[in-house]
């Protein structure tokens, strides 16, 4: 999850209970009621612009699919606005979509239109949109 903000407090436990505190409340919004862990990405530091991504690990494949299906719903909520949930890639997969995404551009720079990407069965292609003009 990106965009949650950070506890200020030096000390590690307060910050990882405000986590869990926050974590309780998008899943609560989202109405994924199950167990979960949380952890930050990287190392603490006051100084940073961003905050560090919080990782939040569900008990159950299908909890994980509820609540991706369900985070588009948390920019509806003041409280949530600045709050992204995108689900864990392998390095591979990261590439893969890289080089979709490169050959998504040089297609249109040829002049190519009317294409995006999809994702299938978790696996992003580029497709061409139909045009429905009856």
């Amino acid at each position: 999850m990106y965009g949650i903000e950070e506890a200020p407090s030096g000390n590690r436990t307060e910050r990882s209970s405000n986590d869990k505190e926050v974590a309780k409340k998008i899943l609560t919004h989202l109405t994924v009621d199950c167990g979960f862990t949380t952890s930050r990405l990287g190392i603490f530091d006051k100084s940073r612009s961003r905050p560090r991504p919080l990782r939040l690990t569900l008990e159950g494949e299908q909890h994980v699919h509820d609540a991706l299906r369900k985070a588009k719903t948390l920019g509806n909520k003041d409280e949530f606005k600045g709050v992204r949930i995108s689900s864990d890639r392998t390095p591979r997969q990261t590439q893969y979509f890289n080089q979709v995404r490169k050959e998504l551009l040089d297609r249109k720079a040829a002049g190519e239109t009317d294409i995006i990407i999809r994702h299938t069965g978790g696996v992003p292609k580029i497709i061409k949109l139909q045009n429905n003009l009856n």
